[in-house]
């Protein structure tokens, strides 16, 4: 896949684990106490594509089905080294095996921000990650041609890998921002509406609009439909537009009643430049380039 070009740089596997040993799982450098070490001819990322054809003849042709990307996969073979030269064995080949699987444990019901896996791009300063990670397979220990090998599968419900910083963008009322996704693939924003620079507004809103000018999405809310709650002074509405889910302060009251369903998208960033607008209130964007 494109967007894990190298298996041989460093990677780090965050997870619920770490919070106690007090590291990540690091691939591919010295840990201190052994180097896990990616075996690349076993190891890949998959990303499948869910769709349905039906060859049914129209007058206009056969039917258009709309096709979705169901996440990513990334399958590890990682060998046990007490150093370069030297398999690891022993006590110490005991401690690595509790230590990945301690770590791998720990990430079948991650929460949010406690999965992810980040890899340093080779040759460069960026680093890039698979967010919300979870383990899919859980990890099997074998003696790969008499190497001490642990092989692993982990999924993301995100069919992209993104950058590991993401930005956030402030947008006052009325103004327009030119965003530029300078990765490959089209990325699902946040917004925090009412919010500005991370600070919530102290004023009540009931009514906004999100424009992505360049490809023609709006978002529209109103408070005026039925069983939609007004925004209260000092809380803010936060836009998840991968999950479509919109919920006051992102974990309170359930809003999606006061979106205008008809006429709203859940807005995208595609790659290049994303002018982007709201009206009603401020609101700050969280977002970062995407690539897959």
């Amino acid at each position: 896949m494109p967007f894990i070009p190298d298996w041989t740089v460093q990677f780090s596997i965050t997870n619920p684990y770490s919070t106690e040993k007090g590291t990540t799982l690091l691939l591919n450098v010295d840990t201190g106490d052994g180097w896990y070490m990616v075996d690349q001819s076993n190891s890949g990322i998959v990303i499948d594509v869910r769709s349905t054809k039906d060859n049914v003849p129209q007058a206009d042709g056969s039917i258009l089905h709309t096709r979705f990307l169901t996440g990513s996969e990334i399958e590890f073979a990682v060998q046990l080294w007490q150093d370069p030269n030297n398999l690891a064995c022993d006590a110490q080949l005991a401690r690595m095996l509790d230590n990945i699987s301690g770590a791998l444990r720990s990430m079948l019901n991650a929460g949010d921000n406690e999965g992810r896996v980040a890899w340093d791009i080779h040759g460069g300063s960026d680093t890039r990650m698979l967010d919300d990670a979870r383990l899919h397979v859980y990890p099997v220990f074998s003696m790969s041609g008499s190497i001490p090998t642990v092989t692993f599968k982990i999924d993301s419900q995100y069919p992209y890998a993104q950058d590991l910083t993401p930005v956030r963008t402030a947008i006052s009322d009325g103004q327009t921002v030119t965003i530029n996704n300078a990765g490959t693939a089209i990325y699902y924003p946040v917004f925090q509406v009412n919010r500005y620079n991370n600070v919530t507004e102290a004023a009540a809103v009931g009514a906004f609009l999100i424009q992505n000018i360049t490809t023609g999405d709006e978002f529209t809310y109103n408070d005026t439909l039925p069983g939609a709650p007004t925004i209260a002074a000092n809380h803010y509405a936060e836009i998840n537009c991968f999950r479509n889910t919109i919920y006051r302060d992102g974990t309170g009251a359930n809003l999606k009643a006061g979106v205008e369903q008809l006429t709203s998208e859940y807005i995208t960033l595609r790659p290049g430049d994303n002018d982007i607008s709201i009206f009603g209130c401020p609101m700050d964007m969280l977002w970062a380039n995407a690539y897959g």
